[in-house]
């Protein structure tokens, strides 16, 4: 995580000193990829430790409502190219896997929201 969250940080300098000045586009792309890489990190573990216990019917739940929701928010953010699915992505899954995984996970750790 603190190496994606880095890149993400540096992608201003880091694309046009690596990959040079033609790459200047995939800049803010990159980064909102970057952000989703740091979610991604955190919610993978999540549905081992729900089938740990058990749960396997929130896991799949969220599954499927990444299979269905997440190519129409690709295909809505086409229309501002690659920035907009990057950006789809990097907004859409977190919020997926916070209301639909999240809760399951911390009641199967006996823990609460606000613990």
């Amino acid at each position: 995580m603190p190496v994606v969250a880095g890149l993400g940080a540096v992608a201003h300098v880091a694309v046009p000193v690596l990959l040079g000045d033609k790459w200047r586009d995939a800049i803010e792309p990159l980064r909102w990829l970057c952000a989703y890489g740091v979610a991604r990190t955190l919610v993978v573990l999540w549905p081992p430790a729900l089938l740990a216990v058990g749960r396997i019917k929130q896991t799949i739940v969220f599954h499927v409502a990444c299979a269905v929701l997440l190519p129409i928010a690709f295909a809505l953010g086409l229309s501002w190219g690659l920035l907009g699915v990057a950006m789809a992505w990097a907004v859409l899954y977190p919020v997926l896997a916070s209301a639909l995984l999240l809760p399951p996970t911390l009641r199967a750790a006996g823990l609460g929201l606000g613990q």
